[in-house]
């Protein structure tokens, strides 16, 4: 995806496939299913789906228009999930990883930023 000079990446779109069928969750890019938020303009052309977890904030989700102070402090939540790993393993050289190893380190902080994220709404949501 390639981010715009001025444009936040969240929410993350396209949530469906060129036949309409759920791909990726708008907010945390886990895998979605058939409930969404619906088009948030006139021109827009996806539904904005949401995945199972997601979907109990559809409410918080739909109303949001800027995520960017969300998604900053999500990255945070990351990079204290990175720290952890390194810390559990002992290992901060990356090369050290095997493959396995490789794509669970990416598995765990892309769910501790969804789960970020998700708290952040669910508590700090101006709503």
């Amino acid at each position: 995806m390639t981010r715009l000079p001025g444009k936040d990446i969240l929410p993350i779109t396209p949530t469906a496939d060129e036949h309409g069928n759920p791909t990726v969750c708008r907010v945390c890019s886990m895998r979605s299913f058939g409930v969404g938020v619906g088009f948030t303009s006139r021109t827009d052309k996806d539904p904005g789906y949401l995945c199972l977890e997601c979907s109990a904030l559809i409410e918080t989700v739909r109303d949001m228009r800027r995520f960017d102070v969300y998604e900053l402090k999500a990255l945070d939540g990351c990079l204290e999930e990175l720290g952890a790993i390194i810390d559990e393993r002992g290992i901060s050289d990356l090369n050290h990883f095997d493959e396995l190893d490789a794509k669970m380190l990416c598995k765990r902080i892309v769910m501790a930023f969804g789960d970020t994220l998700r708290r952040l709404l669910r508590e700090e949501a101006p709503f």
